[in-house]
């Protein structure tokens, strides 16, 4: 959609898109959307749909004007994203990002990005993960398929144990996971808020 004042910042790159989520960076001034494939049956969409997905930075400088300053492709297609600012340096910010998966194998449910550098389009992926085997039942031959109450051929979790939303701790240290199949994982995301090289993310 364009708005009132015939700006573009609300309108999806793509045909077949919806604009998920939007957060702001007060201190930076910056605004992201993101955007990815928009459904018929859950989103009322009537063009077909584009499997394409990205998260673009607006300058607010201008909120009447918002410019598009740069745009991030998440190498995982992401569902909704949580802003994180470092409450010691108000110019450092992390995205974190779910990617819905429902393997239980290597493939990231939470990707965590750096995102201080937005302006110029650099986006530095630091950390991700998949904690779904730690579920029980996630360990079968056959998972995520088996039997489910519904007869349509998902396992334990009909289909559904996957990382959906998150929160994070002002200080950063810890991460709280929602999953869809009405699960709750706490993350120790410590390192990550440090800024330590290779940070590792703790469920334990």
């Amino acid at each position: 959609m364009v708005n009132e004042f015939g700006n573009e910042f609300t309108t999806s790159p793509f045909a077949g898109q919806t604009s998920r989520e939007l957060r702001v960076w007060p201190e930076q001034k910056l605004l992201m959307i993101m955007y990815f494939r928009c459904s018929s049956v859950i989103h009322a969409c009537t063009r077909p749909a584009t499997d394409d997905w990205r998260i673009r930075f607006f300058d607010l400088s201008d909120p009447v004007h918002p410019a598009l300053v740069s745009t991030y492709v998440p190498p995982s297609k992401p569902h909704e994203m949580f802003l994180w600012v470092d409450p010691n340096n108000d110019k450092r910010a992390l995205l974190f990002l779910s990617t819905p998966n429902i393997n239980a194998d290597n493939n990231p449910n939470l990707i965590i990005t750096d995102i201080s550098q937005a302006r110029s389009g650099v986006f530095t992926e630091i950390a991700r993960g998949n904690w779904n085997n730690r579920f029980p039942g996630t360990k079968q031959a056959n998972y995520p398929l088996g039997n489910s109450p519904g007869g349509d051929g998902c396992g334990p979790y009909d289909c559904n144990l996957f990382v959906h939303s998150m929160g994070v701790k002002p200080d950063g240290s810890v991460a709280y996971l929602a999953l869809e199949a009405g699960h709750f994982l706490v993350l120790d995301t410590s390192q990550v808020a440090a800024g330590l090289s290779n940070p590792q993310l703790s469920a334990d």
